[in-house]
């Protein structure tokens, strides 16, 4: 079963604001601790998450956004 989605890009904000304009979401919170993440809400139900992309060494400069989909799978 599908839980959660994180999208990992290099400009959180500009992802967030995307996402936003995109589908309707609007930014429910910021994670403490972290100001680079932001949790998407749809009707006031969290969604989606977006964060900062960490640089790997052999990652080009010219790839992009990635997202990452959770699943819930029972025991």
């Amino acid at each position: 079963l599908f839980a959660w989605a994180d999208v990992y890009s290099r400009d959180p904000a500009a992802t967030a604001s995307f996402y936003t304009a995109l589908f309707g979401w609007h930014i429910d919170e910021r994670a403490p601790g972290r100001p680079d993440y932001f949790v998407l809400a749809q009707n006031g139900v969290p969604v989606a998450g977006v964060a900062r992309r960490e640089e790997a060494g052999t990652r080009p400069a010219s790839v992009g956004a990635r997202w990452l989909g959770h699943l819930t799978v029972g025991d």
